[in-house]
């Protein structure tokens, strides 16, 4: 029994001693720098639809036409999204766009009668009123709609008079810098002082300074009927977006889920661009008719593309239906998405070079 005891006491006075030597290790150890665990940041979880879609997109090889380049992007499995254009509910008498009381430069009133939901496009022109205007972001009027306001530019400065107080549409989109002046909430006076840059650079004059004035001269109207022309002749059926160059210099990036909306306002989009690198004279630009076999630039349109995925994307206020999304840092641009689809986006990448095979 004493044996035992004395054992006993000897395996505690280790046991102390191996604890003592422990924790003076620990306390030393605990002096040295320590290096946080890493917590990698959640996925943004922004525009869902938008992101979802660019997984399944495929880019395909390039077109040129009058120093445009465009790259069709196509997706495989689609389905229609029942949404009409402001210009086809004009027409068919569904969607109604007024002034506001005597008139608001910055804001119209718009219903629709129509079941059908109406996309509104940002940069598109609608005529009439006391003056022509531009419409600023992305707007879905959903169908039996109420009245509702949209945010618009003034596209024709030096006119405010009594008039039809009912607006039509336009055959022309803005080009892509004031649309993405539009993103930024740039201020009315700047869209006027880019309104008469453009128009002083196509050498087309107007007495009330007037957008669409650009798009109804002859010398361009020839030079964009051509790029739409040969446009449509190429774009496979399945195309629900396009990338756009001038050169090795990204213009900006269309994408919609719907391959029919998309075919309805190409015509209107294809003016923008072309509108965009229009010269004076259009005889300069080189006219390639041959695609790019194989062109490695195809990568570089699939990568800013992937790019949207871990681009930051924060929800915004929209006027009418669906969810409307402000992408920034890796990219800018927008997004309008309605009952988990994609209606459009527009994706401007900050800087972004291609370098075509020769």
């Amino acid at each position: 029994m004493q044996k035992l005891l004395i054992i006993s006491i000897f395996a505690l006075t280790i046991g102390s001693a191996l604890g003592a030597y422990l924790e003076s290790d620990g306390a030393q150890r605990s002096s040295e720098p320590q290096v946080p665990p890493r917590i990698l940041p959640p996925p943004p979880q922004g525009a869902p639809a938008l992101k979802s879609l660019i997984r399944r997109l495929e880019v395909r090889r390039a077109y040129h036409e009058s120093g445009l380049t465009v790259f069709p992007i196509c997706v495989r499995r689609s389905h229609g999204s029942n949404i009409r254009t402001m210009h086809e509910a004009i027409r068919r008498g569904d969607l109604h766009i007024r002034e506001k009381g005597a008139g608001e430069v910055a804001r119209i009133l718009v219903w629709n009668e129509g079941r059908r939901p109406v996309f509104i496009m940002a940069g598109e022109i609608i005529l009439g009123g006391r003056q022509n205007r531009i419409v600023r972001h992305d707007v879905l009027i959903p169908g039996r709609s109420r009245t509702i306001e949209i945010d618009v530019y003034c596209g024709e400065q030096d006119r405010w008079q009594e008039g039809k107080r009912s607006f039509k549409s336009s055959k022309s989109l803005t080009a892509p810098s004031l649309r993405r002046m539009a993103a930024g909430a740039a201020s009315q006076d700047s869209i006027w002082r880019e309104i008469d840059t453009q128009l002083e650079r196509a050498e087309v004059r107007s007495p009330t300074r007037n957008y669409e004035a650009l798009y109804r001269d002859r010398q361009v109207q020839r030079h964009l009927d051509r790029c739409v022309k040969y446009f449509d002749r190429v774009l496979p059926a399945e195309t629900v977006g396009a990338a756009v160059f001038h050169g090795r210099r990204v213009l900006g990036i269309e994408i919609f889920s719907d391959p029919d909306l998309f075919e309805a306002l190409w015509p209107k989009i294809c003016r923008s661009y072309a509108a965009e690198v229009l010269h004076p004279a259009p005889e300069p630009f080189r006219r390639h008719r041959r695609p790019w076999p194989g062109n490695p630039a195809t990568a570089s349109v699939e990568r800013m593309l992937h790019q949207v995925l871990s681009a930051g994307a924060s929800r915004e206020n929209t006027p009418g239906g669906g969810s409307y999304w402000r992408l920034s840092h890796a990219v800018s641009g927008s997004s309008l998405e309605y009952r988990g689809d994609l209606v459009h986006a527009t994706i401007f990448p900050d800087v972004v070079w291609i370098h075509p095979t020769r």
